[in-house]
């Protein structure tokens, strides 16, 4: 959808050229919002999404578009 599409372009530019305003929360937040708009057929990949970035942020990823996750130990 176009509003995905935009709030996908927004995370990243917030992220690259603003000294990441944008963050794991609100990136959620967003998602979480854009359920109302997909498909049914896209549920589930949106629900692993914000399962992804809930995670990451529970582990302590600050910025994952930045991430040197080869860094991080098992």
């Amino acid at each position: 959808s176009v509003y995905f599409t935009v709030k996908i372009k927004n995370a990243r530019g917030f992220a690259a050229g603003h000294g990441g305003i944008m963050n794991i929360e609100k990136a959620v937040k967003a998602l979480e919002q854009v359920k109302t708009y997909v498909s049914a057929n896209s549920l589930d990949e949106l629900d692993y999404a914000i399962e992804v970035l809930k995670k990451l942020e529970k582990e302590g990823v600050k910025d994952p578009l930045n991430t040197d996750f080869s860094a991080i130990k098992k």
